[in-house]
């Protein structure tokens, strides 16, 4: 296959060339609507409060990115969201008001707008929460999810950041769900299986045990489980599952028991009855939970608490976790679309909502409360690193070995009997990105576009990848790039490398595409979008190779082991083990630091120490060994160059789940052609 730049692979006309309409803005919503605040931002687009200007209502846009307006993927899975929304109208659920598609193709919708806290917000600022308020708060969030349920659909991602408290007219306590961004229909009672074998979808702190399985069934008791993790929560101001990393979480959601109350509630706060209902509700097993979310609320309604707040006390409550957004600059209906058309793709976020949540709130984080919110981030954006089944006591990332068999690394592994046969492996294929030639401010690279160059071309020639080559790329083009990969089968195989700028701003880290910005996030390619998006990928082993500053940040969880088997029939074994599992891996050249351009001749550290190990191999390779080698070839340019380029510097190249990408304990393989089965 040629070498193409990204203009030649997608044509003239893809979204990020000069193609027609590129600068035009999207007529429509500003006549209407004038944009008060930004709520949050992410890859596929924004949320806005605003105004309606002829009814004078606060509503909230969520309006997709314009480099989207031709990506039909995207459009079914925005417009997916807001038939949801529109099919399952409840006082308990946020209203849609309006989905509609701008004349140059723009999707938006228009959701009721909540003034109001996050139980998130509640517990970072109050602790527990009255025992009477925490019980008619998850009653009418049973109602909530009893009504989704009755319409086909598991929500999937039950949070305190996905609940909100406001109130109604007459000033009492009123609970919203919202973000029905990756509910799930399903069809039947005996088709529960709601994503893909092996596929986790939420957040690890939250989700029932099942969630975790590549072989469970997902129904309405896993909701059912999350919103009892949460009601433990509120009437205690504790979380129930013991641990603090994600391989901990995961062990005590499938294996070990909840805090007990006489350790979380000493001073028996909390009703035997309610005790007893939460039990239940955090049983491991569905079948020894509530059946329905009416069953639930049932247990609940024999309490007759009450709703335990004073009307004094709510609006403190309020009061205590208001934030305050900044403004949008003014414009008038009459230039309405041209400053829409800047706020929407040219401006930074002024407040990104790092967990992918709380997108119809009107409230943020609490200033307050910074280690509960970094916290959070660090638990729904940890990797979910394990197998379908553990042995308890024995869990380990990516342990399929019994535990008294240590990983081989360095030597141990080198002296492993090489696979002589071929095996089946799976087709192959790979998208190469390098970026050098940066035009909004933001200086060359010297070797990204040659480093794509050589990869691409090693693994066509040596592992019979089928390479999609893209030099120089937009933000539209990348992203058009990796949606490309949308009709691959669970057992193709699917690499992904980019060579090119890198940034951290705030809790996140991004790649660049040409067209970025130096001084906006507009054209930045999350690394949270790029788990999302990779999460929706069918095909089941996915890596993700990065070499740009501040790569590590794609990365979570904690490394990945060699396996320990030495002769070729376990190797055999240990292939076929990895093979059913579903990964979604990333080696990147570096953590949360910048990286080296240059030093090796025409290319930089990491892909001169990548192209080495690759080069030449004659057996299948896994990548956490590919990753032992490269980090000691690494590790070696880095302290002979390092006194030359950059005294004092460091550069260590990290292995490991991509964080919130479906992720469960499979390995990517390197197999040289003549060892692929046909």
């Amino acid at each position: 296959m040629e070498n193409l730049t990204a203009q030649d692979s997608l044509g003239q006309d893809s979204p990020g060339q000069d193609s027609p309409g590129q600068d035009s803005p999207p007529r429509g919503i500003g006549d209407t609507y004038q944009l008060l605040a930004k709520l949050s931002e992410g890859g596929m687009g924004a949320i806005y409060k605003a105004r309606h200007r002829h009814l004078n209502q606060v509503r909230v846009i969520k309006v997709m990115r314009p480099q989207f307006e031709d990506n039909k993927s995207f459009q079914t899975r925005f417009l997916r969201e807001a038939q949801l929304a529109a099919e399952v109208s409840h006082p308990n659920i946020a209203q849609l008001y309006e989905y509609a598609v701008t004349p140059s193709g723009i999707a938006y919708m228009v959701l009721e707008f909540i003034d109001g806290l996050t139980l998130e917000q509640v517990l970072g600022s109050s602790g527990a929460a009255p025992v009477g308020l925490a019980v008619e708060l998850t009653r009418q969030a049973l109602a909530a999810l009893g009504h989704l349920h009755d319409h086909g659909s598991v929500h999937r991602d039950v949070s305190p950041d996905n609940l909100m408290l406001t109130r109604t007219l007459s000033g009492a306590a009123r609970l919203k769900l919202i973000d029905l961004g990756i509910a799930k229909q399903i069809k039947e009672p005996d088709d529960l299986q709601v994503t893909r074998t092996g596929t986790f979808i939420g957040k690890v702190r939250y989700a029932a045990p099942e969630q975790f399985s590549a072989n469970s069934k997902i129904d309405y008791r896993s909701d059912l489980y999350s919103l009892g993790v949460v009601l433990y929560e509120l009437v205690t101001g504790q979380f129930p599952i013991q641990g603090t990393d994600t391989s901990s979480l995961i062990a005590g959601h499938l294996f070990h028991g909840y805090l007990p109350f006489d350790e979380s509630d000493p001073h028996g706060r909390v009703p035997e009855a309610l005790r007893a209902a939460i039990d239940r509700a955090l049983a491991k097993s569905p079948d020894e939970r509530f059946s329905t979310a009416e069953e639930f609320a049932e247990a609940l309604s024999q309490l007759q608490l009450g709703d335990g707040l004073e009307d004094a006390e709510l609006s403190d409550l309020f009061e205590r976790g208001r934030v305050v957004y900044p403004a949008a600059p003014e414009h008038s209906a009459e230039d309405g679309d041209e400053a829409l058309w800047r706020l929407l793709d040219k401006s930074g976020s002024q407040s990104v909502d790092a967990s992918g949540t709380g997108a119809l709130s009107g409230a943020e984080s609490l200033p307050g409360t910074p280690s509960r919110r970094a916290r959070n981030w660090a638990m729904t954006a940890a990797a979910v690193t394990l197998t379908a089944v553990l042995a308890a006591g024995a869990l380990t990332v990516r342990q399929w070995w019994p535990a008294s068999s240590p990983p081989a690394t360095g030597e141990d592994a080198a002296q492993r009997a090489p696979i002589t046969q071929p095996i089946s492996l799976g087709r192959y294929f790979a998208l190469v990105i390098g970026n050098d030639a940066y035009r909004g401010g933001l200086e060359p690279l010297t070797t990204a576009v040659a480093d794509a160059r050589a990869v691409g071309d090693l693994l066509e020639s040596e592992y019979g990848f089928e390479v999609q080559r893209l030099f120089n790329a937009t933000y539209a083009q990348v992203r058009t790039g990796i949606e490309s990969y949308l009709n691959l089968n669970s057992e193709d195989n699917l690499l992904i490398f980019y060579a090119g700028h890198g940034r951290l701003e705030g809790e996140g880290g991004y790649w660049l595409p040409v067209d970025a910005e130096s001084d906006s996030t507009a054209n930045w390619i999350s690394n949270r979008d790029i788990s999302e998006t990779l999460s929706d990928l069918p095909a089941n082993h996915v890596l993700v190779m990065a070499d740009s500053c501040y790569s590590g940040t794609l990365a979570g969880g904690g490394g990945l082991g060699v396996s320990p088997a030495t002769s070729e029939a376990e190797r055999l074994a240990y292939v076929e083990q990895m093979k059913s599992r579903v990964a979604r891996v990333a080696l990147t050249s570096g953590g949360q630091a910048p990286v080296l351009d240059r030093g090796s001749g025409t290319h930089s550290v990491f892909t001169n120490a990548l192209l080495g190990v690759l080069e030449g191999n004659p057996d299948v390779l896994e990548t956490a060994l590919l990753y032992t080698r490269l980090n000691e070839r690494v590790s070696a340019a880095v302290e002979r160059l390092a006194i030359e380029l950059e005294p004092g510097y460091s550069q260590v190249p990290e292995y490991a789940p991509i964080p919130s990408a479906g992720d469960a304990g499979g390995e990517f393989f390197f197999a040289p052609i003549g060892l692929q089965a046909l």
